[in-house]
């Protein structure tokens, strides 16, 4: 999995970011990369708990409040 920069400097700009370097893009990509791994990687041990192989919406949610402790 790869995120591009282009789309974080969107997002960068409508948080009220005015500009960023291309290593801080870089880097906030790499981030939010390994964020997005283990955020899955909870989900799935979710959807698998509750007899899934697919990951809905729920065990996303429910991943993230995992996490967040």
């Amino acid at each position: 999995m790869s995120f591009t920069t282009e789309p974080l400097r969107r997002v960068i700009k409508k948080s009220g970011g005015k500009r960023i370097s291309d290593d801080a893009a870089r880097a906030l990509a790499h981030v939010l990369e390994e964020k997005v791994v283990l955020l899955l990687k909870e989900a799935e041990k979710i959807a698998r708990h509750s007899g899934r192989s697919t990951i809905l919406r729920r065990d996303v949610k429910l991943a993230k409040k995992v996490l967040e402790r």
